[in-house]
């Protein structure tokens, strides 16, 4: 890493360009509770919202529209739903997986589905969480901030070393 001349550390690392969150849901009602469960659980970030999968993965892998990544920058985390048209969620995880520069991508599953059977799928695709979608606002503020806590916070990196090392441990590649 350089700095400009007379540069401090904390000046250079204040122009690092501020990652959205990524929410891919096509429900619009469950965005609009979203979107308001971030601000009530005081996350910041800029929100990148997404209707579908065929969307999701045209943005991350810079497809037009979204090819400019100083308009459309990699997200530091996607909240994904995972019954959606077009691509669903396991279509989403699955693309992901198979692509080595997305490795370090955090994504959580925020889902209406209940099935122990999809929360396996989907973490055998890769999530790196999986959140059922509750019917009380205030619960769903409590599962923003678990999700703001370990993997947008201060400590995220020591949650992502362990599962990294979780992962190793497990014989997985992701």
């Amino acid at each position: 890493m350089s700095f400009d001349k007379g540069c401090t550390l904390d000046a250079h690392l204040e122009r690092k360009p501020i990652l959205p969150i990524l929410l891919v849901d096509d429900d619009p009602d469950d965005v609009t509770l979203i979107e308001e469960a971030l601000r009530g659980a005081g996350v910041s970030l800029p929100l990148v919202h997404l209707e579908n999968g065929q969307q999701a993965l045209e943005y991350l892998s810079a497809t037009p529209p979204y090819n400019d990544r100083n308009l459309f920058p990699l997200p530091r985390l996607v909240l994904l739903d995972l019954k959606m048209p077009k691509r669903n969620g396991f279509e989403v995880l699955a693309w992901i997986q198979a692509q080595p520069a997305l490795a370090d991508l955090a994504v959580i599953v925020l889902t209406g589905s209940v099935r122990e059977e999809d929360r396996k799928r989907a973490e055998e695709l890769g999530a790196w969480d999986f959140q059922i979608k509750p019917v009380s606002f205030t619960e769903l503020i409590r599962i923003i901030r678990h999700v703001e806590e370990r993997w947008l916070g201060q400590y995220s990196h020591l949650a992502f070393g362990l599962r990294q090392l979780n992962n190793s441990r497990a014989g997985s590649t992701v």
